[in-house]
C-alpha cells in the first residue's frame, strides 16, 4: 500500500507542478503593443502580402504607430513613426540592437561590387590573361566586399592593408562553421 501510494504522489506532485506552471505562464501579462489578430502557427504572415511597406503602413492606420506583429514564430514590434522610433531607441535602446540587416539596404554595395567584378573580369578578357573564378566569385558569393565595404567604406578587393590570403581563410571557415545550425530546424 505505501508503495502505491509512493508511485502516486511520485506521479502526481510532478503533474501538480507543470500544471500551476502553466497557469502561472498563462495569467503573466505581457506589456506588448496592440497588433492584429494572429494564426497559431504562421502569425501574421497571412496579412503581410504585397508590398511590404504599404501592408506595415495599411496595419499602423488600423492599430497605431507601435505595432505588435508575429511572423512564425519570430515577435518583432513594428515602430511606424519617428516619435515612436526616438523613443524606443531613448528607453529601450539594448533591445534595438538586435535588428536584422534588409536585402535592401545593401542593394546599392552589391550592385556596384558586381559591376566591378564584371569589369575586372572583362579587362581581363581583353587581355586574355586567366582568372581565378573559384577566387572572383568567392569574394562575390561570401560577401567579402560588400560586407567590408559596408563596415569599412572602402572595397575589400583594392584595400592594400589587409593580407587578402588570410582574410580568405578566414572567411571560408567562419562560412563553413556557419553553414549549419541546428536552431534552424527547431520552431521556437
Amino acid at each position: 500500500m505505501s508503495i502505491l501510494l509512493f508511485l502516486f504522489l511520485l506521479l502526481f506532485i510532478p503533474i501538480l507542478f507543470t500544471l500551476f506552471h502553466i497557469k502561472k505562464m498563462n495569467n503573466m501579462k505581457y506589456n506588448l503593443p496592440p497588433g492584429p489578430t494572429k494564426l497559431p502557427i504562421i502569425g501574421n504572415l497571412h496579412q503581410l502580402q504585397g508590398l511590404l511597406h504599404r501592408c506595415l503602413h495599411d496595419l499602423s492606420k488600423k492599430h497605431g504607430p507601435v505595432l505588435f506583429l508575429r511572423q512564425g514564430f519570430v515577435q518583432m514590434v513594428v515602430l511606424s513613426s519617428s516619435e515612436a522610433a526616438l523613443e524606443a531607441l531613448k528607453t529601450h535602446d539594448l533591445e534595438c540592437c538586435n535588428r536584422p540587416m534588409t536585402n535592401a539596404l545593401l542593394k546599392y554595395i552589391r550592385e556596384e561590387e558586381t559591376d566591378l567584378m564584371i569589369k575586372k573580369l572583362k579587362e581581363s578578357a581583353q587581355k586574355k590573361s586567366p582568372v581565378d573564378l573559384t577566387k572572383t566569385l568567392f569574394h562575390l558569393s561570401a560577401s567579402n566586399s560588400i560586407v567590408f565595404r559596408a563596415a569599412f567604406g572602402q572595397s575589400f578587393l583594392e584595400n592594400k592593408h589587409i593580407n587578402k590570403e588570410e582574410t580568405e581563410e578566414l572567411m571560408y571557415e567562419a562560412q563553413r562553421i556557419n553553414s549549419y545550425k541546428f536552431s534552424d530546424l527547431s520552431p521556437s
